[in-house]
């Protein structure tokens, strides 16, 4: 059971850092996960495998993700690693890019025959 939970708390990780430059130098690189010092990622996997216990998934992943944002800006501002694309793409966006989203439904084909399924659909 727990190394499932930790296999989570990775899948969340590699989800939040981005992949790692390895040509770059160390300022200039992206944060990952590997970057986190292993005491504090063993006490950060604990700590999502009770939360995902007691809470559920989906919240204990959105703690994962608050918890990766403060780790970034931690490992950033020690100089471990630099703030990557992934800053400066979110800055980048103007404000009224948004698009309107909803789910429809849509006839698949699946290995049993066609099927119904729901597929984000933007306008």
């Amino acid at each position: 059971m727990i190394a499932a939970n930790q296999l989570a708390f990775r899948l969340a990780s590699i989800a939040l850092f981005s992949a790692l430059a390895w040509s770059a130098p160390a300022a200039a690189r992206e944060c990952t996960a590997d970057d986190v010092p292993a005491a504090e990622r063993k006490k950060l996997e604990s700590a999502y495998a009770a939360r995902r216990i007691l809470h559920g998934r989906t919240k204990a992943d959105a703690w994962a993700r608050e918890e990766g944002i403060k780790s970034r800006a931690s490992l950033t501002a020690a100089g471990v690693c630099g703030p990557g694309s992934n800053a400066s793409a979110s800055a980048a966006k103007p404000a009224g890019s948004k698009k309107k989203c909803r789910m429809v439904s849509r006839a698949i084909s699946g290995p049993g025959g066609m099927t119904m399924a729901m597929v984000p659909k933007c306008d």
